[in-house]
């Protein structure tokens, strides 16, 4: 049962998020802005789909545009079937907290805060819970984690594998539809082991969520890579690409 609203009825053969000859540009950090170039791109519910390329192809502004945290400057974010063109950072931000989970590119936890208090945190800022309301999801979580004797310890305290679990146990406390993940945590120190990995994909079977990551290369056995070159889509495992 779905904690924070509900799904948009449509047709079950829809995309779930779905980008339509997307233009965009940023710098994200970088001294070269990335760029987008027309790219569209649908994603059914429950696929795992990698977007691939060289540094400056534009995967990483891909992912966010279709995550809700970049606006294009040309074309359309469809979510659900629903269209975003035109929508503001409230009406997106609204959309992007009931639909989608994060793992970026760091950890990012708050360090003052308990294990337990960074998982929660979603539920308090963008779900409106309480403390107790909170309480059955997040230990759920720690126990799948393997968090729970860690549960009131700072994260300060956390090595860098724990912090990685307690990054997607965030990311799953809102239960989102979709997974969007930055290719340092799909590939994080913990994965050299495989444990990491093994607890990202059990946590993704179990929910059947649909999966979007980046990387510069999508690891063995890929259900659907999309290879970016110069913001352009120029091949894609599962879709004829746009001419």
């Amino acid at each position: 049962m779905r904690a924070r609203g509900d799904a948009i009825p449509h047709p079950a053969d829809d995309p779930i998020v779905e980008a339509r000859a997307v233009e965009c540009s940023r710098s994200l950090g970088r001294q070269q802005p990335s760029a987008v170039r027309g790219v569209s791109l649908s994603v059914r519910a429950g696929e795992r789909v990698w977007l691939c390329g060289p540094a400056g192809s534009g995967r990483t502004l891909l992912l966010h545009v279709l995550g809700l945290l970049e606006a294009p400057d040309a074309g359309e974010v469809r979510v659900e079937g629903r269209s975003l063109a035109g929508a503001g950072e409230s009406e997106r931000g609204a959309v992007r907290g009931r639909m989608f989970g994060f793992l970026f590119s760091a950890p990012y936890l708050l360090p003052d805060f308990s294990v337990a208090e960074n998982i929660a945190m979603p539920l308090f800022k963008l779900g409106g819970s309480g403390p107790e309301e909170a309480e059955p999801t997040v230990q759920l979580l720690l126990q799948e984690a393997g968090l729970s004797r860690r549960a009131a310890d700072p994260a300060s305290g956390l090595g860098a594998s724990e912090q990685w679990r307690v990054a997607l146990a965030r990311a799953l406390v809102l239960e989102p539809r979709i997974l969007v993940i930055e290719g340092a945590a799909a590939g994080c120190e913990e994965s050299r082991d495989g444990a990491f990995r093994d607890l990202l994909e059990a946590a993704v079977t179990r929910r059947g969520l649909t999966l979007l990551c980046e990387a510069p290369v999508a690891p063995p056995g890929a259900e659907r890579v999309v290879l970016l070159e110069a913001g352009r889509v120029i091949s894609d495992s599962k879709g004829a690409v746009p001419v």
